[in-house]
């Protein structure tokens, strides 16, 4: 009892005799905000494209006739289109767009594809159709006023693409469908002070989920 009783005292009386350096001594001739600054690690730099690079596969859709499987992958830099061959399992790039894609749709007949992408990750997403043929894009909305367009489906006769698009500084979205002969586009459902998401479709095309 008597030993760690000694053992306690000796402890304080340590404790006690300790002062602790003055605030100077610690920063020397640098201010407390200097060390801060000056011993605080750089940021890791993490460009945009490698982003990309790290996303796996996802966006799958069949073609019309099943023979072929789209999906969007990174190609290294950004995320494209590609397509697997069903019969020989062969993949092959089918896009080869400098910025990413967000997300796309088969048209009924096979023949395009229809993109939501932006430009330099500005989120200003606009549609376009892909010729699969041609390998050529056509751009059917073009946000000039910072214009969000999302993706919705096409009718099964490949005549009218659907969307959302914002309006009011982003603050609704209305449903529309743009013309693929004339480009001509339509408000198909106003959404007032609202956002309206489109998501499908139906087959017969007379009802939209939103």
């Amino acid at each position: 009892m008597s030993r760690w009783f000694t053992l306690l005292l000796i402890l304080a009386s340590t404790a006690c005799s300790t002062s602790p350096k003055a605030p100077k001594e610690i920063l020397s001739s640098k201010t407390l905000q200097e060390i801060e600054v000056t011993q605080r690690p750089e940021a890791p730099k993490f460009a945009f494209e490698e982003f990309y690079k790290t996303s796996g596969l996802t966006n799958f859709d069949f073609s019309p006739d099943g023979k072929t499987i789209f999906f969007l992958k990174s190609d290294g830099k950004v995320r494209n289109i590609f397509k697997f061959d069903v019969s020989s399992k062969k993949i092959s790039q089918v896009t080869k767009y400098s910025e990413a894609i967000n997300s796309f749709k088969v048209g009924p007949q096979g023949q395009y594809l229809y993109i939501q992408k932006d430009i330099g990750g500005s989120e200003v997403f606009d549609l376009y159709q892909f010729d699969l043929k041609k390998s050529q894009s056509k751009q059917l909305t073009f946000g000039k006023d910072g214009e969000r367009s999302y993706l919705c489906d096409i009718d099964k006769t490949g005549s009218r693409l659907y969307f959302s698009q914002s309006r009011n500084q982003r603050a609704a979205y209305d449903i529309k469908y743009v013309d693929l002969k004339t480009l001509k586009t339509s408000v198909l459902v106003n959404a007032g002070d609202k956002q309206l998401y489109c998501d499908a479709l139906n087959a017969s095309g007379d009802k939209i989920l939103f």
